[in-house]
């Protein structure tokens, strides 16, 4: 009860105060976006994108075992020719990771 009456003292201040700032525009995995790839310019991205099962070749394991739900593949000229999408995710984590695929299409490499 304590924690939920501290949280909403400190929502009244921030609306009050206007010192709040919004958080970075990050994905679920916790990259920041760029700039760039804002929801209106990723969903104008219209490189093709291939739903593939969980542990398709086309997901490659390149995170030292850990899961990869999707993937920009690129020609050597750094062209992304397409989007391979895991069947795994639903919902808004689907809709993040077309997102964060499509950013790749846009700026390049932009993570870690």
């Amino acid at each position: 009860m304590k924690t939920l009456m501290r949280a909403a003292a400190i929502a009244v201040l921030c609306l009050m105060t206007a010192v709040c700032v919004s958080a970075p525009d990050a994905d679920q995995a916790g990259n920041i976006y760029p700039a760039a790839c804002s929801q209106k310019a990723t969903d104008a991205v219209t490189t093709p994108m291939m739903v593939v099962p969980l542990g398709s070749p086309l997901l490659p394991d390149f995170h030292n075992g850990k899961t990869t739900y999707g993937y920009a593949h690129s020609l050597p000229n750094g062209a992304v020719w397409l989007l391979a999408i895991s069947d795994a995710l639903a919902g808004w984590r689907r809709k993040d990771l077309i997102r964060h695929e499509r950013c790749h299409v846009i700026v390049g490499a932009w993570h870690d």
